[in-house]
């Protein structure tokens, strides 16, 4: 990603993600091979000029994972609100020169880095004092609608849970992706409220906030409403599992691979296939499996961090012998 200046980003990882019923931390959850976490800090890697990552459940764990001494791990030791997660990183931006700060969750691994650069290229454009990604869904439940006025000025962001009827049925909704100028979001951070249903600070609060002072707040509104998906349940898991299998799959293809069907083959991110290779149905590729080219693959074969030479043949022995009735 280039950008005409280099900003701040703040990735929101401290939830545990109650819906996912698990004793794994939502953001440590894997995606084709890669924990959630890490899509996101890719999508931002080029851009930032510092990268703080909001902790709090399983802060151990997090850390662990990602041992990138580039990153600053901030911890919030109570869950009151993103408004309040973002409160705990105030005094790290007091020493950045950057003039821009993108806060977005840690569990959005659709996201591009083309989308964030387009945001950023909006909030310059615009002289912004912040700028949100906004995109139109269907079944917009569970999401902050975006008010707008009726000259289509971003007004605000209703949560959810504080929707009257009428703001319930608003389709365009936030993908809880932001930039902010640095020097207003430290200047008026520290005035949210929590007197909302949830008793949080919501961060949302501060677009708010910036209309009431006269600010202006723009927004860029994305086609693709699958890039701000955010990972809540398992069924979110596995929507978000298809789409990334399905990229990785066409972006072989484009590279010289036959896949010969995509839906039942299953490849990590972090798998490399050689131009002329040829995968079968029902294979499965994980870890740091490389493989040659002109190889063919299966059906149904498993591997996993394993190195395959070019020309090589892997089948699984069921399918391989010649039956006779």
């Amino acid at each position: 990603m280039l950008l005409d200046d280099q900003i701040n980003v703040i990735i929101l990882a401290a939830g545990k993600g109650t819906r996912m019923k698990s004793d794994t931390l939502k953001v440590l959850h894997h995606v084709a091979g890669k924990p959630i976490l890490s899509y996101v800090l890719d999508a931002v890697q080029s851009c930032a000029k510092n990268r703080y990552v909001v902790i709090g459940h399983q802060a151990d764990a997090v850390r662990s994972t990602f041992s990138d001494p580039s990153l600053t791990f901030v911890e919030q030791t109570e869950q009151l609100g993103t408004g309040h997660a973002v409160q705990q990183v105030m005094p790290y931006l007091t020493k950045s020169s950057a003039e821009n700060t993108l806060i977005l969750a840690g569990d959005c691994p659709l996201i591009q880095p083309s989308t964030l650069t387009s945001l950023l290229q909006t909030h310059q454009d615009t002289q912004a004092s912040a700028t949100v990604l906004t995109t139109h869904m269907k079944d917009p439940y569970g999401y902050g609608r975006i008010l707008r006025s009726e000259n289509n000025q971003l007004l605000g962001i209703r949560e959810q849970k504080d929707c009257n009827s009428q703001q319930a049925t608003i389709t365009e909704i936030n993908s809880g992706i932001y930039i902010f100028n640095t020097a207003l979001l430290q200047n008026y951070i520290s005035t949210l409220q929590s007197n909302n249903n949830q008793k949080e600070y919501y961060l949302t609060d501060i677009i708010h906030i910036l209309n009431d002072n006269d600010k202006l707040v723009s927004a860029m509104i994305t086609d693709d409403p699958n890039e701000i998906i955010g990972v809540n349940t398992r069924q979110d898991l596995a929507k978000i599992n298809a789409i990334i299998y399905d990229k990785i799959n066409h972006h072989l293809m484009t590279q010289g691979v036959t896949i010969v069907d995509p839906k039942s083959t299953f490849i990590d991110a972090s798998v490399t296939i050689g131009h002329d290779s040829i995968i079968h149905p029902f294979s499965i590729l994980t870890g740091t499996t490389s493989i040659g080219s002109h190889c063919i693959i299966g059906p149904y074969v498993n591997l996993n961090n394993e190195i395959i030479s070019d020309n090589d043949i892997i089948k699984n022995p069921i399918f391989s012998q010649t039956r006779s009735l």
